[in-house]
């Protein structure tokens, strides 16, 4: 919410003067926040830097939240919340996580936000979330172009030299939901043509010892079109157009999830082949060739990173918000290259962890809860696309 209203307007500046002062410098802004940090960037030429610099100095730090432009942005996001509570793959995702991570850890929330939370931030939440977050001591700055320390530091200087230094609030170690007896969760969604299956569990940090073999056993389980899940569920049986799976690593770990949409019909199935995929790649055996695809398809990713400017510096602002070291990427091919067939057997087995997995279903609940609870993976229940709790609809949801 806060990323949202950095740019529309600062103590000497309104939206529109800002918009037009950075396209006609050639300038591009944007803001994000993602799991480990809150990020703003601009992208310029190097002739136009210092001018495009100050703009973006006095948007980064001198914001003034005005009420209107609250109240807007509000509007706007629970705009976006309602589209996204449409949207089965979306709601699938968040209610997974909701379920791995329960409804007091941040990731038990989708990034968006939620109607509840979004009625209630107030313009004073967000002038002192900014306050105490958006300080020097909490920050870097990452600068990549056709410039040098010597040229840009008095830029910088000048432009970022009066920033109030301060430590922020100290970070909370969040706990996860405690573990329980696994339930099926299903989210109704009456005449879907297709189901999202999503299924999932606490993953890995991306600083963990064995993150390598991790992505490599991954790649070949469900991140690469080639992958086994695809293999399966498209090519195989055309339940699918595609499913995936993918650890969200990050400073602490993200979940694990493997998912996809299926015909509705075969919900039941597709599940079931899930579970056996997920069954078969804890057991750790993998082939030769399946390592070295596996290998080279997470190696080829790389250059993408670096592609242009704008993406190098993410790149390595990522690092740094995640707490890599330096030489990540350096490393990365030949940590990638490393890795061998005990590794991924030994991640497998020690990584995934089949039989707990949370399962959540997006779909015609009537119609598909029935074949699901004939699975026996575990009692159903039935959330809403914001993942509370609601009555059952049918006997086999009960």
């Amino acid at each position: 919410f806060t990323l949202d209203l950095l740019d529309e307007g600062t103590a000497s500046r309104d939206a529109a003067a800002i918009a037009r002062e950075f396209e006609d410098l050639g300038a591009r802004y944007g803001g994000a926040s993602e799991a480990d940090s809150s990020r703003v960037s601009v992208t310029a030429v190097s002739d136009t830097l210092e001018p495009v610099l100050e703009i973006f100095a006095d948007v980064a730090l001198h914001p003034q939240f005005r009420a209107a432009d609250v109240e807007r942005v509000r509007v706007e996001r629970l705009g976006e919340i309602a589209q996204a509570l449409d949207d089965p793959q979306s709601v699938g995702r968040h209610v997974l996580s909701r379920v791995i991570f329960g409804e007091k850890h941040p990731w038990g929330y989708p990034r968006e936000g939620t109607v509840g939370s979004v009625k209630a931030i107030s313009r004073k939440d967000i002038v002192a979330w900014h306050k105490a977050w958006f300080r020097p001591a909490n920050a870097a700055l990452f600068v990549v172009g056709d410039t040098d320390a010597a040229a840009l530091m008095p830029v910088l200087e000048r432009r970022f030299g009066g920033w109030k230094d301060g430590r922020p609030p100290k970070s909370a170690r969040h706990q996860h939901a405690k573990k329980a007896a696994r339930v099926v969760t299903l989210v109704d969604k009456p005449g879907a043509p297709q189901s999202q299956i999503w299924i999932g569990e606490v993953g890995v940090s991306s600083s963990a010892p064995d993150i390598f073999p991790v992505r490599v056993m991954n790649n070949i389980l469900g991140l690469s079109f080639n992958s086994r899940l695809n293999g399966n569920l498209r090519t195989e049986h055309a339940y699918s157009y595609g499913v995936f799976s993918f650890y969200y690593a990050h400073r602490e770990a993200g979940p694990f999830v493997a998912a996809g949409g299926v015909i509705t019909e075969k919900t039941a199935e597709s599940l079931a082949e899930f579970m056996k995929e997920l069954s078969k790649m804890k057991s750790g055996e993998v082939s030769d060739e399946e390592l070295a695809e596996a290998k080279e398809s997470l190696v080829r990713t790389i250059p993408a990173l670096f592609a242009s400017n704008d993406q190098t510096a993410g790149a390595y602002a990522r690092v740094w918000s995640e707490g890599l070291p330096v030489d990540y990427y350096v490393t990365y091919q030949d940590r990638v290259q490393a890795v061998t067939k005990e590794a991924v057997a030994k991640a497998a087995r020690e990584r995934l962890h089949p039989e707990d997995m949370a399962i959540v279903v997006v779909g015609p609940s009537a119609q598909i809860a029935p074949r699901i609870e004939a699975l026996q993976l575990g009692r159903i229940e039935l959330r809403d696309a914001e993942g509370e709790a609601r009555k059952a609809v049918s006997a086999a949801a009960q």
